[in-house]
């Protein structure tokens, strides 16, 4: 879901939780950068997790050598051409955020990960705060996700899952378009590197 103004001040009341200070006072400037950087949101049994608003990334380097898929004048041809595609820059950010992860993961393309249910997301947290992530851990770690008070996602909260990150793909799309009408390709930095070192 996507965090709305009545999104905002629930959020708000479990960062509240997170961030309370021993001597009972709030980190309002650490509860206001949570909420500010909360792009959507799930509620899974009672608890709540929370996705981050990717930023958008105008560095892009390009490694040359024995170790690497360039030579020298192929990565400064690849930087060249890097620095001027707007395709390529648009691919790169959207390939390069965690909903686009989790698409390939939910998708099938990381196997041997499971997506379980963490209901604490901060050790810091109060134990009536709902905030907590979803972690993908080896198959082979059931039983110790299990111990640790996690459940796996039911194939219905991954359906839901995968809905949401589409969403915010979709979303970041749009931003990275309004960047491109607004600054152009005029920010974006590129730069080759050695890569054998």
């Amino acid at each position: 879901m996507n965090v709305n103004k009545a999104a905002k001040e629930m959020l708000r009341d479990e960062f509240c939780k997170v961030w309370r200070r021993r001597d009972g006072s709030i980190d309002e400037k650490m509860v206001t950068y949570c909420v500010n950087k909360a792009s959507a949101y799930m509620v899974l049994d009672d608890t709540i997790v929370t996705f981050d608003k990717p930023s958008i990334e105008t560095r892009f380097c390009f490694g040359y050598g024995v170790q690497s898929a360039y030579d020298y004048d192929e990565a400064l041809d690849a930087a060249s051409a890097a620095s001027e595609s707007e395709s390529y820059f648009i691919h790169k950010n959207l390939d390069g955020t965690s909903f686009a992860w989790y698409m390939k993961a939910i998708a099938g393309d990381e196997w041997w990960l499971e997506p379980w249910l963490d209901p604490v997301h901060y050790t810091c947290q109060t134990k009536d705060c709902r905030i907590g992530e979803i972690r993908w851990e080896h198959w082979h770690k059931r039983d110790w996700c299990r111990s640790q008070g996690w459940r796996p996602l039911t194939d219905d909260e991954l359906v839901e899952l995968y809905g949401v990150c589409y969403e915010e793909q979709v979303k970041f799309l749009k931003r990275l378009k309004t960047y491109l009408k607004r600054y152009g390709m005029s920010k974006v930095q590129t730069w080759t590197y050695w890569a054998d070192e």
